[in-house]
């Protein structure tokens, strides 16, 4: 079994795909397969219907470049990029939820058009880079992390978890937080001027209501720089999407 096919199999039960599924998307000029796709049933995101495949990615030596799920040609959910056939990074794709999109419409306090998040495209929402052991590297990531205080909760607990925000070469120094509100999501809770950490308290009312969906809006600083230098501070944005499990 060639090497190809392997890397095919070893990715079936991600995808629900087997070997006569996939189809050849281009090849190079030595006969290789560049590209080879699966496709798979459609999803509907936010009321829009997208079709969806699974690429595999080569270079000319069929050795994996990259492989994950394209919704209308674009990057969706976690994508694997290697080097030399060994993980070097998952990133993240999502499709920004049109309410946010939509507060920066209408309230004149919120401007999120600097990152450029549409409801037609996906937005690349974290990014973690691993070294030769499998590890993480954390400071050449960008991603949250979470800390849940139990791993399981009833209705009327009170919801406890914390954040933790990374963002490569930077520490973040400033991030405001907005939560869309589960029993009235046409509403948001608000948490400005926190750091690099941030604790979410809320109370739950409902075993429906077991997800936490939300956007960090953060700034961070180069720490080679002085502080007060304008080139040494960035800025980010990422969604938030937390599901946890209640009795």
């Amino acid at each position: 079994m060639n090497r190809t096919f392997f890397i095919i199999i070893a990715f079936l039960f991600f995808t629900s795909c087997n070997e006569k599924t996939f189809q050849v998307e281009s090849t190079f000029d030595n006969g290789n397969y560049e590209i080879i796709y699966c496709p798979l049933s459609d999803t509907t995101i936010y009321g829009k219907k997208y079709n969806r495949k699974f690429k595999i990615k080569f270079n000319e030596a069929k050795d994996t470049l990259r492989k994950g799920i394209y919704i209308n040609e674009m990057a969706l959910g976690e994508h694997s990029f290697y080097e030399n056939n060994k993980l070097i990074c998952k990133r993240n794709y999502i499709v920004p939820n049109p309410f946010f999109i939509d507060i920066d419409n209408k309230n004149e306090t919120v401007d999120f058009s600097a990152f450029k998040i549409r409801p037609d495209s996906t937005y690349l929402n974290t990014a973690i880079y691993f070294d030769s052991n499998g590890d993480s590297i954390i400071e050449k990531s960008h991603l949250y992390r979470t800390k849940f205080y139990n791993k399981k909760w009833n209705v009327d607990d009170s919801l406890k978890v914390d954040f933790e925000f990374y963002y490569p070469g930077y520490e973040v120094v400033k991030s405001d937080l907005y939560f869309i509100v589960p029993q009235d999501t046409s509403m948001i809770t608000l948490a400005f001027d926190a750091d690099e950490d941030y604790t979410f308290t809320r109370k739950i009312f409902d075993k429906e209501h077991n997800e936490i969906e939300g956007l960090v809006d953060f700034i961070a600083f180069d720490k080679t720089k002085e502080v007060g230098d304008s080139t040494a501070y960035a800025k980010r944005i990422m969604f938030i999407n937390e599901k946890f499990k209640i009795e």
